[in-house]
């Protein structure tokens, strides 16, 4: 399975599997991936909560994501087919706490990634911009 752009069919992802929400990290802190290497996980909640630590003490949850949210290890993304948009905040990555920050070559805003030093490792689109086909 592969992700596409639904505007203009640009090859997202590499080949990956389908997971399920088991698969899912969602306690993964620090550059650590959400999502396993070579899976796709569809976020089967409304809106999916992701945990965060603020100055390393509680834990803060904060909605970030519709029903349907497709999230994938940044390491299965083929290169050069996002480009950063919005605000991309973070000081050696994007910390993605701004909404969605990448878009296709096309134009089409996809979603949210997730690479700064504090946040988990994940890119994940939003339903309705992307496709998933075998």
């Amino acid at each position: 399975m592969k992700i596409y752009c639904k505007k203009c069919h640009t090859q997202l992802s590499k080949d990956c599997q389908i997971g399920t929400i088991l698969d899912y990290d969602d306690k993964a802190q620090e550059t650590a991936p959400a999502v396993p290497n070579g899976m796709i996980i569809i976020l089967d909640e409304d809106k999916f909560i992701l945990s965060y630590l603020s100055n390393c003490e509680t834990p803060i949850k904060k909605l970030i994501s519709t029903k349907g949210a497709i999230a994938i290890n940044p390491n299965d993304i083929e290169d050069g087919v996002l480009i950063s948009c919005g605000k991309d905040n973070g000081c050696c990555g994007s910390d993605g706490m701004d909404g969605f920050n990448r878009k296709c070559k096309c134009g089409n805003i996809l979603g949210t990634e997730w690479s700064d030093c504090w946040t988990q490792a994940e890119i994940r689109f939003e339903p309705l911009k992307v496709e998933i086909w075998d």
